[in-house]
Parts: structure tokens; C-alpha cells; sequence
């Protein structure tokens, strides 16, 4: 994101989520029908345009600019334990405690194909630039990349560790 068109997301200490434009600092309108302190996962497209937000089995969608949410849903399987939004705001990928992985389109909140899943709990996920892959990573070192066309896996590795992140 170019300097002058990018975005600071902070929580506060109310649970709210405090976002402003850089580098104007200029605030962006408040989340509408945020959950609150219902959140302990957040993710904003490349644009700046989208912030993807969740906590157990709780994920929703608002733009920024505006602070209108797209969505909201309660029961989105397993505990969400990761979530990333692409470059453009075109795909949203959540990992959950069982293990899934889910494709999501963040406009209309929903699932655009069949769900994977890892043999261990997914704790880190992540886009590629051109949204044409998913990456996931479990709690034992599994590490998986799908094709976001099929959600077939083009990649499976195993690692020592956890992988915590992905980027």
C-alpha cells in the first residue's frame, strides 16, 4: 500500500477497533454493529478498502471507508484460529482449530468452494500477492498451499515446529 493511501487498524481498549487514513491520521468512520470486544483476529485488504475481523466461531466483514458491515456470522465451523484478506479483497482464507481451511468471498460472506483441512489445528494463513494461492500452517509443522481456483493442494511440507506465521 502506497504511503499515502494506507490504513492504521488499533484496538482499543474497549474492544472497539480505532482505524484512521495515513498519513493524514484522519479517522475512518466507526465500525457498524461491531461486536466489540468479540475479536481477537483482524485483517485488512491491500486497498485498505475491507477489515476482516473474528473470534471462536464469529467472522464478519466491513468496509472502511464507510464502517457498513458486509456480513456477519456466528457459526462459522471449528474456532477460527487465523485469517487473512488478499491484496485486492477478493478472497478471504480463515483456519480453524479442526483443522479446515476455508475460502470466502468477503463481499458476499460466502464459502466459495469446498473446505480443506490439515490433520492439526491451522494456527496461520496467507494470500499470495496475486490471489492465486493459499497458504496454511498447523500447530505441528504442517504447511500446505492450495490453488484458489480448485482449493486442490499444489504443495504439502512438514516441519519441526509450529508454523506461527505465514506471509
Amino acid at each position: 500500500i502506497p504511503a499515502t493511501n494506507s490504513v492504521m487498524v488499533v484496538p482499543a481498549h474497549n474492544g472497539a477497533i480505532r482505524s484512521c487514513r495515513q498519513p493524514s491520521q484522519k479517522p475512518l468512520p466507526a465500525l457498524a454493529d461491531f461486536p466489540g470486544s468479540l475479536f481477537d483476529r483482524a485483517a485488512v485488504d491491500g486497498r485498505g478498502e475491507l477489515i476482516a475481523v473474528g473470534k471462536g466461531d464469529l467472522l464478519g466483514v466491513w468496509q472502511l471507508q464507510s464502517g457498513a458491515k458486509l456480513w456477519m456470522e456466528p457459526k462459522v465451523g471449528s474456532r477460527l484460529q487465523a485469517l487473512a484478506l488478499s491484496g485486492s479483497g477478493a478472497q478471504l482464507v480463515t483456519g480453524h482449530h479442526d483443522g479446515t481451511v476455508r475460502l470466502w468471498s468477503p463481499r458476499s460472506g460466502r464459502s466459495q468452494l469446498l473446505p480443506q483441512r490439515l490433520q492439526h489445528g491451522v494456527v496461520s494463513v496467507a494470500v499470495s500477492e496475486d490471489g492465486q494461492r493459499v497458504a496454511a500452517g498447523s500447530i505441528v509443522g504442517e504447511l500446505a498451499v492450495f490453488d484458489t481456483r480448485t482449493f486442490e493442494p499444489v504443495l504439502t511440507k512438514r516441519h519441526q515446529k509450529s508454523i506461527a506465521a505465514l506471509a
